[in-house]
């Protein structure tokens, strides 16, 4: 269930998902619409930000199998991707 506090800040059904660690979930999710890996909130943060935040390594790789990761990706609010960082050496 969403709070409205959720829908205000512009998540949807993954970044809840993805925050709570719900590997099944996500895959559900994005099997019904892959689209969802690759929407921001009202922060420009993807699903992908909300898993690494909280080190949810089984919905990373839920979010990374699906592709639902840009390889590039960087947050609005300037913050590089976890992915990113981990991939430069950076963590």
């Amino acid at each position: 269930r969403m709070s409205t506090a959720d829908r205000v800040a512009g998540q949807n059904a993954l970044h809840i998902a993805c925050r709570r660690n719900t590997a099944g979930c996500i895959e559900k999710l994005l099997e019904h619409d892959r689209s969802l890996g690759h929407t921001r909130t009202a922060a420009g943060e993807p699903p992908f930000y909300f898993a690494a935040l909280h080190e949810h390594f089984a919905a990373m790789e839920a979010l990374c199998r699906s592709g639902a990761v840009d390889e590039n990706d960087h947050f609005e609010s300037g913050h590089e991707s976890h992915e990113a960082r981990a991939r430069e050496g950076d963590n």
